[in-house]
Order: structure tokens, then sequence, then C-alpha cells
């Protein structure tokens, strides 16, 4: 089927694909040993597996809230629109697809990209001291405002990362979802994990 073909051969050709692979590599090393630093200060042993899913889940909403604060002051609706598509994307994967996990991801680069120019090159801090001149309040919220953005700037890098981790391994993905307890997926009432029903569920979503 299309979706698994693309994640185990690439969706823009196998070279590329190759070298994402050998990124994914790297990434993993170091969450990894992320993992282990803070399972052990949770009192684990460090073993444990990492939850992409759920740890894609919770940066989303954690991006969520500093565009939210970061956006008093500077209105970033690119970047609350790929979260919103983000998070329906990981409520609602088998429905969106793994090239819609793509696109966000690309979404969330071009955020990147589009804030690394304005904070470093375009904003002027001297009109910015020009402006709120005369008002102490004023200044204490952008100060913050502004703050929060440089903050959600080098978060993103985060988030980038495991979405991208995710769309690479979508199947996976959407096994670890459990769609089988969702009443309104397509899985009904049969189990996600037998390899033969899942094709039967990817065959049907392939149709949508």
């Amino acid at each position: 089927m299309k979706e698994m073909e693309e994640e185990e051969y690439g969706d823009i050709n196998p070279q590329f694909h190759a070298k994402e692979k050998e990124m994914e590599q790297k990434m993993d090393e170091l969450a990894k040993k992320a993992n282990v630093i803070f399972q052990t200060r949770q009192g684990g042993t460090g073993d444990e597996p990492i939850v992409w899913a759920k740890v894609l889940e919770v940066v989303l909403w954690i991006y969520l809230v500093l565009t939210i604060l970061s956006s008093i002051i500077r209105p970033d609706f690119m970047s609350l629109t790929c979260i919103a598509i983000g998070l329906l994307s990981v409520g609602d994967p088998y429905r969106f697809g793994r090239r819609t996990f793509r696109i966000v991801t690309a979404g969330f680069l071009t955020t990147f990209v589009y804030d690394l120019i304005w904070l470093f090159w375009l904003r002027s801090s001297q009109a910015e001291t020009f402006e709120d001149s005369g008002s102490s309040g004023l200044y204490w919220i952008r100060t913050f405002c502004m703050t929060v953005a440089y903050i959600s700037f080098f978060f993103r890098i985060i988030v980038i990362a495991v979405f991208w981790k995710v769309s690479l391994n979508y199947m996976s993905f959407m096994k670890a979802r459990g769609l089988d307890n969702n009443p309104d997926s397509p899985t009904g009432s049969m189990d996600i994990e037998d390899d033969g029903n899942f094709d039967l569920i990817m065959a049907k979503y392939d149709r949508v």
C-alpha cells in the first residue's frame, strides 16, 4: 500500500530517504540518552522505551501555549495554523495520513526560518522602545512576550525533530495510538496489532 511503501522506501527518492534514516539514527541516540536521564530521575531504570506518540502530543501542547503567549504582542497565525493541523493529525491520524505529517513538519520548518529572519534581522528594538515610551506596562508586556517568543523559537527545534521522527515512522505511530479503541475508527473491534487486520484497515484508508 502507498503509505507503507512511502515509509519503507521514501516519498521523494531512495537516496534522500536513506539520508533521513541516517539522521534518525543520530536523533535516536540523543533521545535515548535524554530518556535515560529523565527516567532515572523519575525513579525508573532508564530502559523504558520512548513513546513518541505521547512525546509529540506533549510538545505540541507546550508549543501551543508558548505561541499563544508570544502572539499577544506579535500575531503568529502560521504557527497557530500548523499547531492546529498537527493536533488534529495527532488526535485522528488515520484520517489525515502520513503525507499530512510530512507537510506539517515542513510548515513548522518554514515558521522557524521566518522567525529566524524576523527575530534576529528584521526586529527593531529601538522602534519598540519608542513605541513603549511613557507606558511601563506595555514595556513589561512586550518584554515578556518577546522572551516567550525566543523560548518558542528554540523549542520549535524539538517540535520539528519529534514531528519529523513520527512522520518517518507513521505506521508505527498509528499502532501506538490504539485506533481500535476509537469507535469512529475504521478498525471497529479488530485488534490493531494483528498484521492481517491492520493491512485491511490501511487498504480501506487508502481508498478514502
